[in-house]
């Protein structure tokens, strides 16, 4: 299996934790929760036990996994000591003052975002706690907080890409920064507005094997209400 796939279920098992109790894996030892369905040739299992819900991941070099979670201000490590798929060790690997939305790892750093600012940590003595952090781009230059404040981070082809959503629900921002894919130098400079017309895109990936830069956006709500739409969540 390819590290890409092994990150897809990765980020497939986490992301299901927080509409489900309990992620069970397809063996004797876990209960198999029946109304979970992978692909024939695919195995779902569990990868990390968390009662917290999580939001965003990256992997470092090592294959340590970090992730946020909703709402928090702890970047969260989780390490897979014997390589079986199975994150046994789960740390704090930074606090923040504010809470932070997405993390992302490259050339060496942790890089994260708050709502309105980015910054990227190291961990200098390797003792699993982030003891540097470096402001990339400070509070107050970016738009932050309204409804969907979650900002996402990517950097590809030394550029760093960022976005803010809707201050809403149905808003027209046109002549704001927010609805808005942003892209700067990894010094946070020479700024460049790189997609426009979205409307809350929380996280942006690069293609594998291509240059494209895709996101995932959350579109707006409620349009069917006059009709009868109603939200229905899981238990």
């Amino acid at each position: 299996m390819t590290k890409l796939l092994q990150f897809r279920l990765t980020l497939l098992v986490l992301l299901l934790t927080l509409v489900s109790p309990g992620i069970f894996a397809q063996n004797s030892e876990h209960k198999v929760n029946p109304e979970i369905w992978v692909r024939p040739g695919y195995e779902l299992t569990l990868a990390l036990n968390s009662d917290v819900r999580v939001r965003h991941m990256t992997l470092g070099p090592d294959g340590t996994l970090y992730f946020t979670s909703e709402p928090d201000n702890i970047i969260t490590a989780a390490k897979d000591k014997n390589h079986d798929g199975y994150y046994e060790t789960v740390t704090q690997f930074y606090k923040s003052e504010k809470i932070v939305t997405s993390v992302y790892w490259y050339d060496g750093y942790l890089w994260y975002a708050e709502t309105g600012a980015i910054y990227k940590l190291k961990d200098k003595n390797n003792d699993g706690v982030a003891d540097e952090r470096a402001t990339i781009i400070s509070p107050g230059s970016l738009p932050s907080g309204g409804g969907h404040y979650y900002r996402p981070i990517l950097i590809h082809n030394g550029r760093l890409y960022t976005a803010i959503g809707d201050i809403g629900n149905i808003t027209d921002l046109r002549k704001t920064d927010r609805e808005k894919i942003w892209t700067y130098n990894l010094q946070g400079k020479d700024k460049k507005l790189w997609c426009s017309g979205i409307r809350n895109t929380e996280k942006l990936v690069v293609r594998p094997g291509t240059d494209e830069i895709w996101g995932m956006d959350n579109g707006s709500d409620w349009f069917g209400k006059p009709l009868g739409d109603k939200e229905v969540c899981s238990p």
